[in-house]
């Protein structure tokens, strides 16, 4: 008859995993989703081992287990728990108080699972031999009704050799162990190490003994018991011949040794000592020898456990390097990629560039945004190795966030002539969602869809799915939306499709694939799982491609949040009284940076290098709002806040931090917490203007626009017809980069068309290829 394993589970796709995993091994599987059935089951039954799931509905894994060591025919079941949720040291703990003899955490490691799982295979078949045997031994003597007492205490005590992996608590509970099933004076454990057997554990021995080492190449009784691999029982040492041991001056007089071994190895020796002649007998090795084979279980768990926990801690220490390195170098490449693109913002909003310098700057800024892709990707990657993702929700007006985004693609796509649409359906206005990752989900998939999509409509729709049995106050709590992301690009096959979400695998056109890291959709998948949803695909090749997601996200109460800026228009002050603004950062390109920036508003500026400078400034100057850096030497960015927001004269003073560093969770919160304001650098000019907006409660001041209305015909020097034909011709074609040659090319002609050339290339930067179709049209009817 085959041994009987119980697997119980209260999902159904768990109990089939186990049981194909369990198909490798000559056994029959009983399989429950119910811990009350697992119950009647196991009274029912004789099983060898039960596998149970710790968090099931009615009844929980340790409910389980607790019955079933209160039942006689069940008390020594052995169970291993696994959990996918309850895998800390303190559920460990409590798995093994009620009563498992091991626990693992998914997922877990198919081979791990059998191995232990053969081990309880072995101890099975070794008791029902073992049993056979005793009741043999009953029938030919009764004397020996004290061995097989002995061995039917076995069982308890696998459950309690196997309760611990922590390498003191073993060995201690075998010798604990060992004394109720056998009497000794005095018993020891050898383990070899390298080409040395050591005495590790011994029981009425000097400590001076503990670590005591035999080489394997000696004549040492234990060395020969470990080489033969058979057990060696000695009656009296003063008669046996072959006794040398250093063990004689423990009085010793009668001896017994038993191999620890495994069916691939064998890894030590246990003996017992009398002090008494002819103590041990054959009876004795028996029932000594079942108990071995459960101490070399017990012993290869605590190595299993020892070795995974130095690979762990090896781990760890890589991870921590690996994040060390990789946030110091985000810090150094952050740092001039600020004064980078933070100059380049600051340039293009002078006024009278000409084509070429406006062209180079827009080049600077998509390059240094690569770049900061890039860097971001890596350094997102490296956190969600390390389990150092961390998700932040805040409130978010869910339409509002959307507009932005499609505000940010619809340009992209018509830079390449593509229809770009978006579809919501009865979204709720106020969401809890972590803005900053749900943005860069979005931007990563409208981008990819971009990239790969030569013609055709991409298009985004994102709708709530509203589940008819959800009860209202369930709806009004939290709400299911659906993200999409629908595409008519190059598409992809099956097999390009299934590793398109691993790291560093880039599929498609190969001249696209040099535009990315291939990290974006690894990195976004990651996210969207922290988000509690789950990236999926589905694509045909060279028909398109449609990625989505569902996330339950809560629902809040909140207004439209009005734009405190206007964009498109020149900020060139503000209203009200002159504002002091204090710059903190070590590096001078920085404050350089922030400088040109506000100085042309009127701002009152003054500058610190480092947070102890800071401070003295600011007890001397009392600014409205300090600007500071956060990595700086002598005193960093979080202490100076400290310190200002500790001086009562200073304490009504604002604080926004600028910084290029990353920072763990702890780091982040404490940050958000002490200060006004948080922007990573390099930050966006526009972003920098909401949070002082928003602390100093400014009204900005724009530059005038010129009236774009349909009597510029009347207004400006139009160009020949001929030329307006062309413009027009390449308005419809969609090709802004040649409509502001066009430009160029008729002030080059006469300089009296340059205010008609200049209101082209304002329409071209903004892609509205529309608005010249009708200004041309306009002109033509005039």
């Amino acid at each position: 008859m085959k041994p009987k394993i119980l697997i119980v589970d209260d999902k159904p796709q768990n109990l089939y995993s186990l049981k194909v995993l369990l198909k490798k091994l000559d056994v029959d599987v009983i399989q429950t989703t119910s811990g009350f059935d697992a119950l009647i089951l196991a009274l029912e039954h004789d099983f060898c081992l039960a596998i149970v799931d710790i968090q099931m509905p009615e009844m929980d894994g340790y409910e389980l287990v607790e019955l079933l060591r209160s039942e006689e025919n069940t008390a020594n079941l052995p169970v291993i728990f696994v959990s996918a949720i309850f895998s800390d040291e303190y559920h460990h703990k409590k798995g093994y108080d009620a009563g498992a003899v091991d626990f693992l955490s998914k997922p877990f490691n198919p081979d791990i699972l059998l191995s232990k799982v053969r081990i309880f295979l072995d101890l099975y078949q070794q008791r029902i031999q073992l049993q056979i045997a005793v009741e043999q031994l009953n029938e030919q003597n009764k004397t020996l009704a004290h061995q097989r007492l002995m061995a039917e205490s076995l069982q308890q005590v696998t459950t309690t050799l196997n309760s611990s992996l922590d390498r003191d608590t073993v060995l201690d509970k075998i010798m604990e162990q060992l004394g109720r099933i056998i009497q000794y004076d005095a018993a020891s454990v050898w383990l070899r190490d390298g080409s040395n057997l050591v005495l590790i554990r011994g029981i009425n021995f000097a400590a001076s003994y503990i670590g005591y080492k035999v080489p394997l190449s000696g004549k040492n009784m234990v060395v020969k018991v470990f080489e033969v691999g058979q057990t060696i029982i000695i009656p009296d040492v003063r008669q046996d011949p072959r006794w040398d041991n250093w063990e004689e001056e423990i009085s010793i007089l009668s001896w017994m040794c038993i191999p620890l071994s495994t069916d691939s190895q064998r890894i030590g020796v246990l003996t017992v000592d009398s002090f008494e002649v002819d103590t041990y007998h054959e009876a004795d090795a028996l029932v000594l020898q079942s108990f071995a084979n459960q101490a070399v279980n017990a012993i290869k768990n605590m190595q299993l456990y020892e070795e995974a926990q130095q690979a762990k801690e090896k781990a760890d220490l890589a991870n921590q390097a690996k994040s060390e390195f990789l946030s110091n170098m985000s810090h150094e490449l952050r740092t001039p990629l600020n004064g980078i693109l933070g100059y380049a913002q600051i340039l293009k909003q002078k006024p009278n560039l000409t084509m070429e310098i406006d062209d180079g700057l827009t080049i600077i800024q998509q390059s240094g945004n690569h770049l900061l892709t890039l860097i971001n990707d890596i350094l997102d990657l490296s956190k969600i190795e390390a389990r150092k993702m961390d998700i932040y929700p805040l409130e978010v007006n869910l339409p509002n966030f959307i507009d932005g985004v499609v505000g940010i693609m619809r340009m992209k796509a018509q830079e390449k002539n593509i229809l770009f649409e978006h579809e919501t359906s009865n979204l709720p206005n106020g969401v809890m969602v972590d803005e900053k990752r749900l943005r860069q989900v979005l931007l990563n998939l409208l981008g990819n869809a971009v990239k790969f999509t030569n013609q055709g409509r991409i298009t985004l729709r994102v709708s709530e799915l509203t589940d008819a049995l959800a009860s209202t106050t369930q709806r009004n709590a939290e709400s299911l939306i659906r993200f999409e992301v629908v595409d008519t690009g190059v598409g992809m096959t099956p097999e390009q499709a299934s590793k398109i979400f691993e790291a560093f695998e880039q599929v498609g056109d190969i001249r696209k694939r040099a535009e990315g890291t291939g990290l974006g959709l690894a990195i976004t998948k990651q996210l969207v799982e922290l988000m509690g949803g789950d990236l999926q695909v589905r694509s045909k090749l060279e028909k398109g491609s449609t990625f989505w997601f569902e996330i339950s996200l809560p629902i809040v109460e909140m207004a439209d949040k009005q734009v405190p800026y206007e964009a498109g228009h020149q900020i060139i002050g503000y209203e009200g009284t002159q504002r002091k603004v204090l710059l903190v950062d070590d590096l001078a390109s920085n404050r350089a940076v922030l400088y040109s920036l506000l100085e042309p508003l009127d701002f009152s500026l003054k500058e610190a290098a480092d947070g102890a400078e800071g401070v003295k400034v600011a007890t001397e100057w009392q600014p409205d709002l300090i600007l500071t850096n956060l990595v700086m030497p002598i005193m960093n960015g979080l202490e100076m806040i400290k310190k200002v927001q500790d001086t009562p004269t200073l304490a009504e003073v604002k604080t926004i931090i600028l910084s290029a560093s990353s920072f763990d969770k702890q780091q982040w919160s404490e940050a958000i917490k002490l200060s006004d304001g948080f922007l990573n650098k390099p930050f966006k000019v526009n972003d920098l203007f909401d949070l002082i907006t928003d602390n100093l409660e400014l009204v900005w001041r724009y530059e005038e626009q010129a009236d774009t209305s349909q009597n510029i015909a009347v207004e400006l020097v139009v160009p020949p017809v001929e030329e307006l034909t062309e413009l027009h011709r390449l308005a419809k074609r969609g090709g802004m980069k040649k409509v502001r040659l066009w430009a160029q090319h008729i002030i080059e002609m006469d300089e009296q068309y340059r205010p008609f050339a200049e209101q082209v290339e304002t329409l071209a930067k903004q892609y509205d290829g529309l608005g010249i179709i009708e200004l041309v049209e306009g002109l033509r009817s005039v």
